[in-house]
């Protein structure tokens, strides 16, 4: 028995980019406003999909935008970070068949984005931390961050070329390195 394969997450690969990256006023990269953007453009609009752990009862009255800029303004993880939670995603997104939704792509960032920095980054905060930045229960995140490792299969390993190949999805002016 075979059972159809629900639309993954397609992420940008180089050379795909349905819109062009923004810059700070510095000249870098606006990565968490284009990151929002392109999620926001692969939600799904229903909201009744295969009930998953990172469902929530009713869509958070954040926007995506305002999510993702509070965890970039309180979390003080890199910039590679971002870019390897959207790995994760995809991944996520693939290995399940999980589709993003209203209903879960709040609890979903702020998974991606602390197992990331785990794995990324030198420092990084408890997951208590996480789950108040993020709006969840503790126990809540624990749980997510458990299902999270489990529909990546644990391959947390992003090798440069596809870091360098999402990053270019991002932002197509660059070389890739960051």
């Amino acid at each position: 028995m075979q059972f159809e394969r629900a639309a993954p997450c397609s992420f940008p690969r180089t050379g795909d980019v349905p819109f062009a990256a923004s810059e700070d006023a510095d000249g870098t990269v606006d990565l968490v406003g284009v990151l929002a953007t392109l999620v926001e453009r692969l939600l799904e609009n229903k909201l009744h999909h295969q009930i998953t752990k990172f469902h929530a009862l009713r869509p958070p009255q954040i926007t995506i935008k305002a999510y993702l800029e509070r965890i970039e303004k309180y979390a003080n993880c890199s910039p590679s970070c971002f870019v390897v939670s959207l790995i994760y995603i995809d991944r996520l997104c693939q290995h399940s068949f999980m589709t993003l939704s209203l209903l879960n792509v709040h609890r979903i960032l702020i998974t991606a984005v602390c197992v990331a920095a785990k794995f990324l980054d030198d420092s990084y905060y408890p997951n208590l931390f996480y789950s108040q930045l993020g709006g969840i229960p503790l126990k809540e995140l624990n749980n997510l961050e458990v299902e999270f490792l489990f529909g990546i299969n644990f391959t947390l390993h992003v090798s440069p070329h596809e870091y360098r190949r999402y990053y270019s999805g991002l932002n197509p002016q660059s070389p890739g390195i960051m």
